[in-house]
């Protein structure tokens, strides 16, 4: 996928989607019933797969047809194993087999009729809070590589599994791995902006970076929310690095709602994308628990506008869009 060295070359502009947490099962996961009674056993995801077949139907009636869709993290709900480690927060809560196994293919059967590349960007519930080797893998078996980089139209895109940064004392050696791979990254393309290397690589017109949980959501030297936003201590290690790269956005999920925030020297926007699932209302992310009451957003995606000089986006839920 965009492996040609002519998606090195800027042809033009073009769009793609971004879209977040389609999540399916975390609806009817009776332990985040809004109504705070059992709203079943966790086995019914209908709901869930109807808004990703409504997001595919809404993509493939896009003309032209953007480049590719890239979902940012929690695909799926349910985890597939406990084993994944006794000090994984998710795993008693949201260990299912079952589950996970017939969510995964459901999630990858209802994509089947997208017309255009769908890019998968792991999330917690789909390698854990706690990577562990044996949840990489899984992941990897079924989606591919957790972290990698394409060329799109002269666009470098990044892709990186965030939760071996966010915590990965049980994968060190993975973390180790994705670091060595994105410091190169990142040096390569500091390197080719400012043309100080002895062979020039090409050099994108935008750098962009996908990922599930947001670096920040307020401002880059917030305190650690301990969930929503990233470690201070890897910020402060890497978002300069990610400045003299050229990223100018990083798109992002987790946060079931949309949000929109900035570096201190304004150059690098972090955009959060509310859900494809289960939205959450705002009191309810403050808490990280069901609350009762409707959220203030509907699911769904958005749409990405890239220019020669300026990519800018757009948050359409599919309720509002005009098939």
């Amino acid at each position: 996928m965009f492996s040609s060295t002519d998606e090195q070359e800027w042809r033009g502009a073009f769009t793609f989607v971004q879209a977040a947490d389609t999540q399916l099962g975390f609806m009817s996961d009776p332990t985040w019933s809004k109504t705070m009674e059992p709203c079943g056993d966790g086995s019914d995801w209908s709901e869930e797969i109807d808004l990703v077949h409504q997001m595919v139907r809404c993509i493939n009636s896009m003309t032209p047809l953007p480049r590719f869709l890239c979902v940012c993290g929690d695909l799926v709900h349910a985890l597939p194993d406990a084993q994944w480690g006794p000090n994984n927060p998710s795993a008693a809560r949201y260990t299912n087999e079952l589950f996970s196994k017939k969510q995964n293919a459901d999630f990858k059967h209802a994509m089947e009729a997208l017309k255009v590349p769908l890019i998968c960007c792991c999330g917690n519930h789909d390698v854990g809070d706690r990577p562990t080797p044996a949840s990489l893998e899984k992941y990897r078996s079924l989606y591919g590589k957790d972290y990698y980089g394409f060329w799109c139209g002269g666009m470098r895109a990044l892709v990186v599994n965030v939760q071996l940064m966010a915590d990965g004392r049980d994968a060190v050696e993975e973390q180790a791995q994705q670091s060595r791979w994105l410091a190169l990254e990142l040096e390569a393309l500091a390197e080719a902006r400012d043309g100080s290397c002895l062979q020039p690589k090409q050099q994108p017109k935008h750098v962009i970076m996908f990922q599930h949980i947001p670096w920040f959501l307020k401002s880059q030297s917030e305190p650690d929310e301990g969930y929503f936003n990233m470690p201070l201590s890897w910020r402060d290690e890497w978002i300069p690095k990610l400045q003299a790269a050229g990223i100018s956005k990083v798109f992002c999920g987790h946060y079931h709602r949309n949000n929109i925030a900035y570096s201190d020297d304004g150059e690098l926007e972090i955009v959060v994308t509310s859900a494809v699932g289960r939205q959450m209302s705002a009191a309810e992310v403050i808490v990280d628990a069901p609350l009762p009451g409707p959220s203030d957003i509907k699911s769904g995606m958005r749409i990405v506008h890239v220019s020669e000089d300026n990519i800018s986006h757009e948050y359409i839920q599919f309720d509002d869009w005009d098939t």
